[in-house]
């Protein structure tokens, strides 16, 4: 009988227990799960972008404290990180460095990025903007160096200084001398008549050969010409012709798209008529018959030949003739009150324009131009006769 009693107060005790053993069981499935579910939902947050890029990296970069776990060389220590939030931290280091934004311990978005990548962040970055552009190879126009005032005829002492269209070298002598000197920025006295030599070579290496300018010295009284107009005489031959192409003012822009018959009436309401082509060329081409106003040979950038569109009076000061009359090559065409010979009912038309080329030599001459309408590339100048003036002949000195 007293062993029945104990049995049957065992009983209760073990049904408890199973029950304990059963709800420690369900918790930890429930657990399990629960686990399971965060996992995901944080796996849908970074795919997704639900959280930004710092969240992102402290979350599985940053360990049970606060300090942030570097980058080392060797592979464990990456491999314990998922690939897919170190391609999002290298996107997001990528962004920044398109963006230009330096990487610092003071900005809020990269304080978290471990310092290796920061680092070669920061290197490629430098290199990419020290990396220095060759200077010399985006050059793309010659050397260029020029006197003002340029050759031809003075009447007085000059002052002649050189420039160039970008830094150089320059040396220069007479054309009588053996030694070549530096120019030093200083004026070049000329006073008498003679041949100025120079040459340049920048630093790139790029080289100006060597160029001459002609200068001659007349002594002669006061011009019998207007101040605005230069004084042309050759033996018998003398008249006046303006210094610049109409408004024939230094520093303006030259009128143009403008008929032969409103160039006539212009140079009229002044006291003055319009050229002819043998007095146009003549005050060009100088006793020497030069081609060019400068000289024999063709140079691109003396006169204003190889431009977009007209430039001031005066703007090139190479584009001097021989007495003093300038842009006479390109910048604009110039109406002559020559009728043509190819057809008499056009007027010749001198010169050439602002993009002309070489076809603007003093002898370079069109005649397809109504004379009736006006043309956008074409401006004039005036002529004047002077109290005594003898026909031109066309005769011309040549150089001693």
């Amino acid at each position: 009988m007293h062993k029945r009693l104990n049995k049957k107060k065992k009983s209760p005790t073990r049904k408890w227990g199973l029950l304990i053993i059963l709800l420690l069981f369900l918790f930890l499935l429930l657990w399990m799960y629960l686990s399971k579910v965060s996992e995901k939902i944080v796996q849908k947050d970074v795919q997704t972008g639900t959280k930004d890029s710092a969240e992102i990296e402290i979350d599985i970069i940053a360990d049970s404290s606060d300090t942030v776990m570097p980058f080392n060389d060797t592979v464990d220590t990456v491999t314990d990180i998922d690939t897919t939030v170190l391609d999002t931290v290298i996107k997001e280091v990528v962004k920044t460095k398109e963006k230009k934004i330096p990487l610092s311990s003071s900005d809020s978005d990269s304080a978290d990025i471990p310092d290796t990548v920061k680092e070669a962040v920061q290197r490629d970055t430098f290199e990419a903007e020290s990396e220095d552009k060759d200077p010399c190879l985006e050059i793309q126009d010659e050397l260029w160096v020029y006197p003002d005032p340029s050759g031809g005829l003075h009447r007085t002492s000059l002052n002649v200084s050189l420039f160039s269209n970008r830094p150089c070298s320059i040396w220069y002598r007479f054309k009588a001398d053996t030694l070549w000197k530096v120019y030093d920025k200083g004026p070049i006295v000329i006073n008498k008549t003679g041949t100025l030599e120079y040459r340049a070579q920048d630093s790139c290496g790029n080289i100006m050969e060597t160029r001459k300018e002609f200068y001659e010295f007349l002594k002669q009284e006061k011009s019998p010409c207007p101040d605005d107009m230069v004084h042309i005489k050759i033996d018998s031959i003398q008249y006046c012709i303006d210094r610049f192409e109409w408004p024939n003012r230094l520093g303006e822009i030259p009128l143009s798209y403008i008929s032969l018959y409103q160039a006539m009436d212009s140079c009229f309401s002044v006291g003055k008529r319009l050229c002819t082509v043998e007095e146009w060329s003549l005050a060009c081409a100088g006793p020497y018959s030069w081609k060019y106003p400068y000289g024999q040979m063709y140079e691109p950038y003396a006169c204003a030949v190889q431009d977009t569109i007209v430039t001031a009076s005066g703007a090139k000061p190479e584009c001097r003739g021989y007495f003093g009359a300038f842009d006479m090559s390109g910048n604009l065409m110039e109406w002559t009150s020559t009728k043509s010979k190819e057809n008499p009912e056009f007027h010749y038309i001198m010169g050439g324009f602002w993009e002309s080329g070489p076809q603007s030599g003093c002898f370079d001459k069109r005649y397809s131009y109504y004379p009736r309408n006006r043309h956008n590339p074409v401006g004039f100048r005036c002529c004047k006769d002077l109290p005594v003036q003898d026909k031109v002949s066309g005769k011309k000195r040549r150089k001693q």
